[in-house]
């Protein structure tokens, strides 16, 4: 009997959280945060009069455990894993131009300009990539 009281007591706080996997942006009172490690993001009524306010637990690009309390607005959406890079306006001639080390341009190599200005010479002309989504990337490496 007491196992059946602990677990419809378990199940019962469970059906009061709601449960997401990382990667997520969540707008919390009109901060923006990115819930990019961790195994879930959990959001919950706070008190007796749900829908008051929330708590919000997830774990940040850092690494670090982020537990926000008393949340008003709340929205949480999923947060692509993978965005597409720049492409800055002052590229190269791939065909006239050398890369930095004074070579030519190689068909299907990718070059880099910054973390997020990553292209592609493929046919004789560049193209962004597909690249890890820098919002959640550790802040030391942005």
């Amino acid at each position: 009997m007491k196992n059946i009281v602990s677990f419809v007591a378990i199940v019962g706080l469970a059906g009061c959280s709601d449960f997401s996997r990382p990667p997520k942006t969540i707008v919390a009172d009109g901060t923006i945060y990115y819930a990019c490690r961790g195994a879930y993001v959990r959001t919950f009524p706070d008190g007796v009069l749900q829908g008051d306010s929330y708590t919000v637990e997830f774990t940040d690009a850092n690494g670090d455990w982020v537990q926000l309390r008393g949340v008003k607005k709340l929205s949480v959406s999923d947060l692509q894993t993978t965005v597409w890079s720049h492409l800055p306006y002052d590229l190269p001639d791939p065909v006239t131009d050398k890369d930095s080390d004074g070579n030519s341009f190689i068909e299907g190599e990718v070059y880099t300009r910054s973390k997020t200005a990553k292209f592609l010479l493929k046919n004789g002309k560049w193209e962004r990539i597909k690249i890890p989504n820098p919002a959640c990337e550790k802040s030391e490496d942005r």
